[in-house]
């Protein structure tokens, strides 16, 4: 349980963005999404492929981390154990 709320912290925090809404046509948003991390902006058209463009970019953090979404749902995360090497 704890490693679970470390995992979600950890990425929380390697994945913050601005969003910025300049429309919305056919019952849905469109603007831009700047993930300040890494200073990247990406456009997006409808609000479904805003989540997908934030989903991606935590996908991305959790590697990072040493963590990984698991694909159940995407609120199951798991640690990824690391492989230790063994000093000879």
């Amino acid at each position: 349980m704890q490693d679970e709320q470390n995992c979600k912290k950890k990425i929380s925090q390697g994945a913050s963005f601005i969003i910025r809404i300049t429309d919305r046509k056919n019952d849905t948003w469109q603007g831009s999404i700047t993930w300040t991390d890494r200073g990247v902006t990406k456009y997006f058209r409808s609000s479904l492929e805003l989540i997908k463009l934030m989903d991606s970019a935590v996908q991305a953090a959790a590697p990072e981390a040493g963590y990984k979404v698991t694909d159940k749902g995407k609120e199951n995360i798991r640690r990824i154990k690391t492989e230790r090497r063994s000093s000879i």
